[in-house]
């Protein structure tokens, strides 16, 4: 009646978690793994985002620059600068010192140096190096609201809201043509990313997510298989140990700890009566 006790006492305290095996649990383990995993790719991808699409864009604008100062006396550096400025949607402006614009190509349309003055130009120039060293500054990109609402006369989803806070990068730097002039070249790109590139990483998220469930699906399946079948191989064997048979089963080798315990199960299967009831009655008393 202890005994009966007792295990009605194992049960009641493993009930819950006694309802799932080895391969249910394992495979619960596994997926929240994954979705840890998972978490750590969304949460990279959201507070990461920005801070990498503004330096690469740095990066680009500085790149621009080099090329667009090799160039400075070219005859066709317009048509650099518009194959540039369209290339990587860069905004270029071109002052001489005075604040005459000599160049404006590329993304212009809905930037800071669409409309500017020769005030604005020559407040830019000067937070520049006259040493060649540029000035980058990330500024508001209030111009964004004019793009909006110059598309609210049309139907359908034309608006080119990003969800998130607008931004734009502007790159000043001094440049000097041939015969001692000077000059400033000034480049702006947005630096906020565009709707094409949230949802290229949306679409990319979702599709590692897939992937990973997947292959944590498959892979856990195929582990907890192989942990559980030895051990459910051995509690269905260790059953007829009451009738002094034991039989070891296929898969008993795979692990340590399961080839250790048939063979513990094995010798006392094969020991002798005596000796079993012996082991037994000692069981008992110290229970």
């Amino acid at each position: 009646m202890k005994r009966n006790n007792r295990g009605a006492l194992a049960y009641r305290e493993t009930f819950w978690t006694g309802r799932l095996g080895i391969r249910g649990k394992i495979l619960i383990y596994l997926l929240i793994l994954a979705g840890f995993m998972l978490s750590l790719v969304w949460l990279s991808q959201s507070a990461l985002l920005y801070n990498l699409y503004r330096r690469a864009a740095l990066s680009q604008m500085s790149r621009t620059a080099g090329i667009l100062v090799q160039n400075i006396d070219h005859e066709e550096l317009t048509d650099l600068a518009n194959q540039l400025g369209e290339e990587n949607d860069l905004g270029i402006l071109l002052i001489d010192a005075s604040g005459e614009t000599l160049l404006s190509a590329g993304q212009v349309r809905y930037t800071p140096f669409q409309e500017i003055s020769r005030e604005e130009a020559l407040a830019w120039a000067q937070k520049a190096s006259e040493e060649g060293k540029a000035h980058v500054e990330t500024i508001p990109d209030e111009d964004k609201d004019r793009s909006a609402e110059s598309l609210d006369r049309f139907a359908g989803d034309v608006s080119a809201d990003s969800g998130g806070r607008e931004e734009r990068m502007v790159y000043v730097q001094q440049v000097a043509f041939s015969g001692g002039a000077k000059g400033t070249l000034l480049l702006t790109m947005r630096v906020t990313p565009v709707r094409s590139t949230r949802d290229t990483m949306r679409n990319q998220f979702i599709l590692i997510m897939v992937a990973i469930l997947l292959a944590t699906a498959m892979v856990g399946y195929t582990m907890a298989g192989s942990i559980s079948d030895p051990i459910i191989e051995t509690n269905q064997a260790a059953l007829e140990l009451s009738r002094a048979r034991y039989t070891r089963p296929p898969h008993s080798g795979g692990y340590r700890e399961i080839a250790e315990l048939n063979d513990t199960l094995v010798r006392t299967a094969e020991a002798p009566d005596d000796d079993r009831g012996i082991r037994g009655s000692d069981a008992g008393h110290s229970g």
